[in-house]
């Protein structure tokens, strides 16, 4: 009986989807210049604190910029650290707050709520960077009913399936809005798979498709050597820097007319649609014309 072959090893990296997200976001050009602009404000503005003599903000250069903070008491326009120090030192003694203003957090195209290096990997301890999410507008408001004040997020369900119909109030506090918003989204979501079997829409494993294969460790390979100078001809035609051009036949070849544009596709904003893949069961599948799926 001829003998099995030893299983090569895995190189696969058992990462969550937030942190696959984040191994993309890392190679995106937007999101390091971006960062290299936030690294270069002074430490003090970037890590918001009261001075060893209690004085806030008494670390920061005195020509900074009040705009970096929200503080009470508040600041005028083009005002300074040192001219708010001075106009606000009687009135301080009441009381006063301080914190960074949302203008020094990452843009809100990157999904994230904090700075984190891009040279490094994200700990798991700094998942939590993509659980924020805020509501922008609201459209189609509904003139003709009026809710109770405190009912910020009125739930219905549009269909037996999988969509939810709101209706909200504007009036309500976005943060408030936001919880409600979310906590219904899950709680759907949890009665929809709770359903007996039959009666579940056809759904698949979200975690399964998340590097399946090994692919995004492939993906990884291509943005590094883009990162260090190679052009995409050179990662086309030669599996290593440096090395030999490969014959136009070779499978490699082939493999990398598909792979080099989806890992850039990927750095450029398909982190986002994996970034909360560890939340879902699955993604519906789509129904094929010939019957199969």
């Amino acid at each position: 009986m001829a003998q099995r072959k030893p299983k090569r090893p895995s190189t696969d990296r058992a990462l969550s989807s937030k942190q696959w997200a984040w191994e993309f976001l890392r190679f995106n050009g937007e999101y390091r210049k971006a960062y290299a602009a936030w690294m270069e404000l002074p430490h003090a503005v970037r890590c918001v604190s009261v001075s060893s003599t209690g004085i806030p903000l008494g670390d920061c250069p005195p020509s900074t910029p009040m705009s970096y903070f929200d503080v009470t008491p508040l600041a005028r326009a083009n005002e300074t650290v040192a001219e708010w120090l001075s106009r606000t030192e009687e009135e301080r003694k009441s009381g006063w707050k301080i914190a960074a203003s949302s203008r020094l957090a990452p843009p809100r195209e990157f999904l994230i709520s904090e700075w984190i290096d891009p040279q490094s990997p994200l700990p798991k301890e700094k998942e939590h960077i993509w659980d924020k999410f805020g509501v922008e507008s609201v459209v189609g408001l509904v003139t003709d009913k009026h809710l109770p004040q405190r009912a910020a997020v009125a739930v219905g369900q549009l269909t037996d399936m999988h969509e939810l119909a709101f209706i909200v109030d504007v009036r309500s506090p976005l943060a408030f809005l936001e919880k409600q918003f979310k906590d219904a989204v899950l709680s759907h979501r949890e009665t929809l798979l709770a359903r007996a079997v039959g009666e579940q829409p056809d759904v698949y494993g979200g975690k399964a498709i998340i590097n399946s294969g090994g692919i995004y460790e492939k993906y990884i390979v291509i943005l590094n050597r883009l990162d260090q100078g190679e052009t995409e001809d050179d990662i086309r035609y030669k599996q290593t820097t440096g090395g030999p051009r490969l014959p136009h036949w070779d499978a490699y070849i082939a493999n990398m007319k598909t792979q080099i544009p989806d890992a850039i596709a990927m750095r450029e904003g398909g982190y986002r649609k994996i970034a909360y893949r560890d939340d879902f069961v699955g993604d519906l599948k789509k129904k094929s014309t010939t019957g199969k799926t």
